[in-house]
């Protein structure tokens, strides 16, 4: 019961002065009456929602907790992280291009060629070959096959055709 002491301390102001209004100005008595229950009433309604303020949970409402990405890292996905491994270098000597780029390429073209022809590149190479362009040829063949990038530094600007190639099949 401590806080109906705090909750009263409000309503005295209002109330002497609606006592003192009444005896003072008697021709008005309606009208101080009436001012005096608003003025009570907004005080109240204010306490009310200051009071149903401390009703939230600590840390803000539970949807506004839900929706805040400030204290959180945005999550990458793994994918995202192995892609970027393997094709965010500027350029890529023979060795790099063979061992790195070209197996995530070929994966790449194998989905694409399963996805939109129906040809597995690894069981039917010869008609993968057949609908594909010859730079995406050679990636079907792997790196046994005379490689047309040997002794060649092979830049992103390549990686990037080569990819735009194979989305567009």
């Amino acid at each position: 019961m401590k806080a109906a002491p705090t909750r009263a301390v409000g309503a005295v102001p209002i109330v002497l002065v609606g006592v003192a209004s009444w005896i003072f100005f008697p021709a008005n008595r309606i009208l101080v009456v009436e001012l005096t229950v608003a003025a009570l009433l907004a005080v109240g309604l204010i306490k009310m929602a200051r009071d149903a303020g401390s009703l939230r949970p600590r840390g803000g409402s539970f949807f506004a907790r839900d929706f805040d990405q400030s204290g959180r890292a945005a999550q990458r996905p793994d994918d995202l992280i192995r892609v970027e491994r393997i094709v965010g270098w500027r350029s890529y000597d023979a060795l790099d291009f063979d061992r790195r780029v070209r197996p995530f390429l070929r994966q790449m073209l194998s989905y694409r060629l399963r996805a939109g022809y129906g040809i597995d590149p690894d069981h039917d190479p010869e008609a993968a070959r057949a609908v594909l362009p010859p730079q995406l040829a050679q990636l079907v063949e792997g790196s046994s096959n005379p490689d047309p990038f040997a002794g060649v530094r092979v830049d992103a600007r390549l990686v990037s055709a080569l990819l735009s190639q194979i989305e567009e099949l």
